[in-house]
C-alpha cells in the first residue's frame, strides 16, 4: 500500500511539475505590447453583457471566451498580466485534464491493461512545452479555452464510451461542454466532427464484436448528447450564418498553397519554425512508422486522438477549396494540435519496448521544447510610455486621432492603465467593401470615429499617434511635441498638435 501510495505521488508531483513549467513559460514576455485582436479582447468586454453578445455577432467569433473574460477582469482587473491570466490558468489546468484524458482513452476504449501514467504524462508534458500550445496561451484570446473544452468533451465523451454508472449525467456533460467549445471557436465544430465520426466507427466496431444489443444503448446516448449539443448551439446559428457571408465576402486570409500548408504542419507537428532535409526526412519515418505502428496494434485510444488531429486539417482545407475563400489559418488548429500532443502519449504508453519510447521521447520532446520561449521579456513596450507621455500632458478637450480602429483600441487600453479612461481616441474608417471583423469595427461605438473630413471640424489641439505620427502636422495645424518611443517590436510617435488660428 505504501508503494502503490509512493508511486502516485510521484506521478502527481511530476504532473504538479508539468503545470509549473506551462504556466512559466506562458507568463514569459507576458508585459509585451498588446496585439490588435488582444486590444479587441479587451475592448469589447467594456460594454454591458448584452450589449457584448450583440457585438459579437457583427464579428467574426461567439462570444462564450469575451463573456468569461469579462468576468475575469471584474475579478483581476485587465493589467496585462491579468488579461492574460486567464489564458495561463486555462492553459495550467489543461495539463492535467490532458494526463486525466490519456488515461481514460488508454484504460476505457483502449482496454489496456498495464498502467498508461508514463504515456499519460509525456503527453502532459509536451501540451506544456510545445510552441503550438505555448504561443496561443500567452495571449489574451478564446485559444487556450477552447483547448480545454477540447480536452475536457474529450474526456468526457471517453469516459461515456466506457459505459459509466450514470450515462445521463455523463452524456449531459458532453453535451453541455460540445457547445460551450462551439461557443468558444468554430474550429471547434470541427474537434466535434472528428469525436463524433470517432465514436460511430468505435461503436460500429463494438457491434461487431459484442452484438447490436450490448451497444445500442450508447448509440441512444451518443444520439441523446449529440442532439443536446445542437440544441444549446442552435441560438446561436442566425449570428453564424451571417457571420460566415460576411467571412466569404471580406476575410482576410490568402487562398492556401501547398507551400504555406506545408509550412503549417512542419511546425504544427514539430514545433520547429525551421526544418532541414535531415531534420523532415527524420520526422517523416516517424510519422510514417508512428502511422504504421498504430494501424498494427489497432489502438482505439491512439486512433481516438489521430482522428481529431487529422480531421480539422482535412476540413479546414477541403472547405477552403470548395468554397473558394480560405479559412485555413496556423492558430486555427491549435485544438487539433493538442490531439496530436495525446496521440504521442497514448503512442508511447503502447510501444512494446523502452528504447522505442526512448527515441520518441528524445525526438518529440526535444523538438517541442527547442523552441519555446525560455528567456524572461523585456521592459513595458513603447506603447506603455507612449501612453505615459500622453497622461503628462493630456488636457480636457483634447482629442487622439489613429489611423484604424485596432490602433485606436491598442492605445485607448494603455491609456486606460494611465488612468485615461474617458480619453477620446478617435480613428479614420474607410468603410467602402470593409467587413467590421476585419478592422474590429464591431468594438468600436459612433463617437470613437472620425467624420469624412476631420480637419474641417479640427479642435485647438488633437495629438496624432502611431508607428509613423511624428511627422508634420496636418494643414491648418502646427505642431507643438512630438515624441517616440521604441521597444524590440516597435516604434510608436505621438505628435501634440494645435489649431492655427485663421488667416495665419
Amino acid at each position: 500500500m505504501n508503494r502503490l501510495t509512493r508511486g502516485n505521488g510521484i506521478w502527481l508531483a511530476a504532473l504538479a511539475a508539468a503545470m509549473v513549467l506551462a504556466s512559466y513559460l506562458r507568463l514569459v514576455d507576458c508585459e509585451r505590447a498588446l496585439s490588435n485582436d488582444e486590444a479587441y479582447s479587451w475592448r469589447i468586454t467594456q460594454y454591458a453583457p448584452g450589449e457584448l453578445v450583440q457585438r459579437t455577432r457583427w464579428d467574426a467569433n461567439p462570444p462564450l471566451y469575451y463573456t468569461i473574460l469579462q468576468g475575469w477582469e471584474a475579478l483581476c482587473g485587465d493589467s496585462p498580466w491579468a488579461l492574460r491570466g486567464l489564458s495561463v490558468l486555462l492553459a495550467a489546468l489543461t495539463v492535467p485534464l490532458t494526463y486525466a484524458t490519456c488515461v481514460a482513452a488508454l484504460a476505457g476504449i483502449g482496454r489496456m491493461a498495464r498502467p498508461a501514467h508514463g504515456g499519460a504524462l509525456f503527453a502532459a508534458f509536451l501540451v506544456a512545452v510545445h510552441p503550438a500550445q505555448v504561443g496561443p496561451g500567452q495571449t489574451a484570446r478564446m485559444y487556450p479555452l477552447g483547448v480545454f473544452l477540447a480536452a475536457l468533451s474529450s474526456w468526457l465523451l471517453v469516459k461515456a464510451l466506457a459505459r459509466p454508472r450514470e450515462p445521463l449525467l455523463c452524456w449531459t456533460c458532453y453535451g453541455i461542454t460540445a457547445a460551450a467549445l462551439a461557443y468558444t471557436h468554430y474550429y471547434g465544430l470541427f474537434a466535434l466532427v472528428a469525436q463524433g465520426l470517432f465514436a460511430v466507427v468505435y461503436l460500429a466496431g463494438q457491434t461487431c464484436t459484442l452484438g447490436w444489443r450490448e451497444t445500442r444503448g450508447l448509440v441512444g446516448w451518443l444520439a441523446f448528447g449529440s442532439i443536446l449539443a445542437a440544441g444549446l448551439f442552435a441560438p446561436w446559428l442566425p449570428a453564424f450564418f451571417q457571420q460566415q457571408s460576411d467571412v466569404r465576402d471580406g476575410f482576410w486570409i490568402p487562398p492556401v498553397s501547398f507551400d504555406e500548408a506545408e509550412r503549417v504542419f512542419w511546425t504544427w507537428c514539430t514545433g520547429l519554425a525551421f526544418l532541414d532535409s535531415w531534420e523532415r526526412a527524420t520526422w517523416l519515418v516517424v510519422l510514417l512508422g508512428s502511422l504504421g505502428w498504430t494501424v498494427y496494434s489497432r489502438s482505439w485510444a491512439s486512433g481516438f486522438f489521430l482522428m481529431q488531429a487529422a480531421v480539422p486539417w482535412l476540413l479546414s482545407i477541403g472547405w477552403s477549396q470548395w468554397s473558394g475563400r480560405s479559412i485555413f489559418y496556423d492558430r486555427y488548429l491549435t485544438f487539433a494540435q493538442w490531439a496530436l500532443l495525446c496521440y504521442w502519449g497514448t503512442l508511447f504508453a503502447g510501444l512494446p519496448d523502452w528504447p522505442w519510447r526512448l527515441l520518441l521521447v528524445i525526438i518529440v520532446g526535444s523538438s517541442a521544447a527547442w523552441e519555446s520561449p525560455w528567456r524572461w521579456g523585456d521592459a513595458p513596450p513603447a506603447l506603455a510610455h507612449a501612453a505615459a507621455f500622453l497622461k503628462a500632458h493630456y488636457q480636457p478637450g483634447d482629442e487622439v486621432w489613429t489611423d484604424h480602429p485596432a490602433a485606436s483600441n491598442r492605445l485607448r487600453y494603455y491609456a486606460a492603465q494611465e488612468g485615461l479612461r474617458d480619453i477620446p481616441v478617435k480613428c479614420s474608417v474607410q468603410f467602402a467593401g470593409v467587413k467590421g471583423h476585419i478592422v474590429h469595427l464591431s468594438s468600436l461605438s459612433g463617437e470613437d470615429i472620425l467624420p469624412s473630413a476631420p480637419l474641417e471640424r479640427m479642435p485647438a489641439r488633437f495629438w496624432q499617434a502611431g508607428p509613423y505620427a511624428a511627422g508634420a502636422a496636418p494643414t491648418g495645424a502646427r505642431t507643438v511635441v512630438t515624441a517616440t518611443f521604441q521597444d524590440r517590436a516597435e516604434s510608436y510617435g505621438i505628435m501634440l498638435c494645435e489649431k492655427t488660428p485663421a488667416g495665419r
